[in-house]
């Protein structure tokens, strides 16, 4: 046992939370001039060692409750000309514990080369080039854009997850929908943010279905 170690921590607790939130009961006290035996030492430094280890335990229940944000963003455009989903941007969470993960994508669609129906479909998953998932893709197009010329759409979605405790991936993709060869479309500056909440602080279960594999559940 390093008893050092052990003093300092509790020394360090103390001055961080005050005495009444250390519950520690020294069974053995001295007064100057008194022999001390080593079993009573180590008797105190055992009473030392188990108020620590449960400290230890409350400040990692402490930190796991907290929220856990990862945040990810490509400059300028990312093209989307392809009849198959590309990954727009990409945001990986490392989640202390099973808890649920808030997804949201942010990003401007910017279409242009033509003046008949011009559009993207984008949406939020785990699966790099998976196919459209119908429960939570969303359209962005014009029907009729008014020229040939760059026209703009701000765009934006959220996603929720129920995870395990680990590392996560979660990607914007997106995919042309129309002819990908008669026109261009892309992404300006996509940004992506994962939350991460500990179980129970938030109350999804009733609202998170299971449509996609990979990743956990979502809504």
């Amino acid at each position: 046992m390093n008893q050092v170690r052990y003093v300092l921590l509790v020394i360090t607790v103390v001055a961080l939370v005050g005495v009444s939130a250390l519950a520690l009961t020294v069974p053995n006290t001295f007064v100057s001039g008194e022999v001390i035996s080593a079993a009573e030492m180590n008797q105190n430094f055992a009473a030392v060692n188990t108020a620590v280890s449960a400290l230890e335990s409350q400040l990692a229940a402490l930190q796991a409750a907290q929220p856990v944000v990862a945040h990810a963003k490509v400059d300028l455009a990312v093209g989307v000309n392809t009849a198959t989903m590309v990954d727009i941007v990409v945001v990986t969470i490392d989640a202390p514990a099973a808890g649920v993960v808030i997804v949201e994508y942010t990003a401007q669609a910017a279409f242009g080369g033509k003046t008949t129906f011009n559009g993207m479909a984008f949406q939020i998953d785990t699966d790099a080039g998976g196919p459209v998932i119908n429960e939570e893709y969303y359209l962005v197009a014009y029907d009729t854009p008014p020229s040939s010329e760059y026209v703009y759409l701000p765009v934006a979605m959220q996603r929720a997850f129920e995870v395990a405790a680990g590392t996560h991936t979660f990607r914007a993709e997106a995919t042309a929908i129309g002819d990908p060869l008669l026109s261009d479309r892309y992404m300006w500056n996509p940004s992506i943010t994962a939350t991460w909440y500990p179980a129970g602080s938030v109350d999804l279960s009733a609202a998170i279905g299971t449509s996609s594999a990979g990743g956990g559940n979502q809504r």
